[in-house]
């Protein structure tokens, strides 16, 4: 996984960002993920929804 400094594009997809801190990913403590997504990005953004099962 790599940082938004390799990948900028996905600045703002959620909160809070993932942090690498010595090539490992600090995990947050939030409930699920530990993410919430940005709808606000989404909106903006351009994707496909698939209903593979």
């Amino acid at each position: 996984i790599e940082g938004t400094d390799y990948y900028p594009w996905q600045e703002g997809i959620y909160d809070p960002a993932l942090a690498v801190k010595d090539g490992k990913v600090q995990i947050p403590d939030g409930p699920g993920w530990g993410v919430e997504i940005n709808p606000d990005f989404l909106e903006k953004s351009q994707y496909q929804i698939s209903n593979l099962k």
